[in-house]
């Protein structure tokens, strides 16, 4: 820590050009130097948001900066005083960004507000000294509570999930979140969790597994075994459930959301903000009758044998793992069976991936049913989610022939026999990429090894997540081909050809950012032409208040001109910015699709709002116009819009 007369010294030193180590153990040191070099200086005051008092011990990380905004190297590090003060000296002039961190806070930085979750940067002269480099630390949030059985007894060891709120195309959505356990005493609690609307869930996936693929469930609510069913249908299944009801009884437990809905439509939504802990969310599981399901999958033979069939119910379809009532996979003729089945209204799914929004701040987690009995653990990819910067599209898989298909099914007190899910393999999508104008692959890099990657990412329904190219070994053209592509809208983005972005995509001389590629059945799409450019494009600005006078945080919306391209976001929103701008007021974005757009500035509470034709006609008649060219940054400066919703 840095103690009063090291401070004061600090300031001494720099005064006299005496440069300044100071060491994260507390150790210094002075070394000569020229009064023109190495002789910039920062210092500042670390505090508590709420409490509007000094955080002592909190350790600053200075980091340089490159001149394309990276992080360049890591530099001096230090903790502060008794009273949040740090001061470094004897710097290099150059731009700099900070890393704060302290126990029990959020990590912070240079330039952070309550509402923006990115920090900005201080740019330094020679002789300069930063006197006002002051950063604010807010505290997470938390939720608690217990879970009970219908006795009133506490459930032990039972998973336990939140989910959080965020706005996507105009709507609220839900993004998966940490899972955890309940104690000894039936409690959960869940910490680190930033400002927003919240909803706790307890999964029960009843599942069922085919002859011959037996789980072990090593975890259960009580202390009972898992039974053994046996059907009539030749059907020999185990099957388990993670909150187990008394065995032999035909009762079960339904997945329940706080405070005792089934579907996530009703449950409650918990308000946090910072540091606050709600406690008391208490959940209380009621058994309730149920009934079987069986039937078979229609579809290729060699796709339909084990291929996971999951029951949601309605209202629930978002949620990926753990957010079905059942699962189970076909046996080899595409038959299955579906057991402990509450009685109600779902959609039954078939296919080799399931999809979910999630959160990126889950700290821990555990799983949300027994390793054994998730299917969809071989493969991971994770897309990023235009305008929520909090949250991704994540899709986990297995191996096999992929196939997809769903069916609405009722379920009353006789159950359901002889169910079909027609399942069908989609279409192929296919064209070609130029890359800088080039039909060729370069001499080096991925493109040469892999050939072009493409990606389709779904515009409306979310649930079959992003679909891609698949990889061609040393090819000689730049052609690609998407298989497996379910019905629906999709917007092409880069796949992962690094160093590239897209400018351009048609087909058929359709501009391919007006009109989504609308894949309707099994037939192939061909001749899809992507331009991608390796030179940067984008926009760069600076974002002052509405008087004009002080640099500002701010969020800001890019967005184009034309309102027929408003209509095929994308799940990633290739043609939409939405910035965190920091308190320095500087924004800067690349990567982007040429032709004309607007951009306009509004209050930094505002993040959260998403992009939805409501915010983007209200900004169109007050944001500035630019044009984006190919290997071209247009700057624009901007003030902030008062905007109240």
């Amino acid at each position: 820590m840095i103690h009063r007369s090291l401070f004061d010294s600090a300031k001494a030193a720099w005064r006299t050009g005496t440069l300044v180590l100071i060491m994260a153990t507390g150790a210094h040191s002075h070394v000569p130097a020229r009064a023109s070099q190495n002789s910039a200086a920062i210092s500042g005051v670390v505090s508590d948001a709420e409490a509007r008092l000094p955080v002592s011990g909190a350790v600053v990380q200075l980091f340089a900066v490159r001149a394309d905004g990276r992080a360049q190297q890591q530099g001096p590090r230090q903790e502060t005083d008794s009273q949040g003060r740090f001061v470094f000296v004897g710097l290099p002039a150059g731009a700099y960004h900070a890393l704060v961190t302290a126990p029990g806070y959020f990590d912070g930085g240079f330039g952070g507000t309550a509402d923006l979750s990115t920090t900005g940067r201080l740019e330094l002269q020679e002789t300069q000294w930063v006197k006002d480099a002051h950063v604010t630390l807010w505290k997470p949030a938390a939720i608690s509570g217990v879970i009970r059985d219908d006795t009133g007894e506490p459930l032990v060891d039972i998973p336990v999930r939140i989910l959080s709120g965020f706005r996507f195309r105009g709507r609220e959505h839900w993004a998966g979140g940490t899972a955890t356990l309940t104690d000894d005493r039936g409690e959960y609690r869940f910490y680190g969790l930033r400002p927003g609307r919240y909803v706790v869930l307890v999964p029960s996936i009843q599942v069922t597994l085919p002859d011959g693929e037996v789980s072990l469930y090593k975890r259960a609510a009580r202390p009972t075994a898992v039974p053994v069913i046996r059907g009539g249908d030749g059907l020999g299944t185990m099957a388990g459930h993670f909150a187990v009801a008394p065995p032999g009884t035909g009762l079960s437990y339904r997945t329940t959301f706080y405070p005792t809905s089934p579907t996530l439509p009703d449950a409650d939504r918990i308000e946090l903000a910072f540091g606050e802990h709600r406690s008391g969310n208490d959940l209380t599981l009621q058994p309730v009758e149920t009934v079987r399901i069986s039937g078979n999958v229609a579809g290729p033979p060699d796709a339909i044998a084990h291929l996971p069939v999951r029951l949601v119910a309605n209202g629930n379809e978002s949620l990926g793992f753990g957010g079905e009532t059942a699962l189970t996979k076909t046996d080899t003729a595409g038959r299955f069976a579906l057991t402990n089945v509450p009685l109600g209204e779902y959609t039954l799914f078939v296919g080799r991936s399931i999809t979910e929004f999630r959160s990126r701040h889950v700290g821990r987690q555990s799983d949300v049913a027994p390793i054994g009995a998730n299917p969809f653990l071989q493969s991971y990819s994770a897309s990023i989610v235009g305008g929520a910067p909090d949250v991704v599209l994540a899709t986990n898989g297995m191996e096999g022939p992929d196939v997809t298909g769903r069916l609405a099914v009722s379920v009353g007190a006789d159950g359901l026999k002889g169910v079909v899910v027609p399942a069908t393999t989609g279409a192929v999508v296919a064209g070609r990429v130029r890359l800088d104008g080039s039909d060729t692959p370069p001499a080096e890099g991925i493109v040469q090894i892999l050939g072009a990657r493409i990606g389709l990412e779904p515009v409306d329904d979310t649930t079959h997540g992003v679909r891609y190219s698949v990889p061609r070994p040393r090819p000689t053209d730049l052609k690609f081909s998407i298989p497996f592509v379910p019905p629906g809208r999709y917007q092409v983005v880069n796949g992962g050809i690094e160093g590239y972005s897209i400018v351009r995509a048609t087909w058929n001389g359709r501009d391919l950012f007006k009109e989504s590629v609308d894949v309707t059945g099994e037939d192939p799409i061909d001749g899809l032409v992507i331009d991608l450019s390796s030179k940067k494009t984008g926009v760069s600005g600076t974002v002052s208040s509405s008087d004009g006078r002080t640099p500002s945080p701010a969020v800001v919306y890019v967005f184009p001109l034309e309102r027929e391209r408003w209509n095929a976001i994308g799940l990633r929103a290739s043609l939409f910015r939405v910035l965190e701008v920091p308190t320095t007021g500087t924004f800067s974005t690349d990567g982007m699709v040429t032709g004309g757009y607007l951009v306009a500035a509004v209050p930094a509470e505002y993040r959260n709002h998403g992009i939805d034709h409501e915010v983007l006609t209200f900004l169109a008649e007050r944001a500035r116009r630019i044009t984006v060219v190919e290997g071209t940054t247009a700057t624009v400066d901007l003030r902030v819009i008062e905007w109240h919703r």
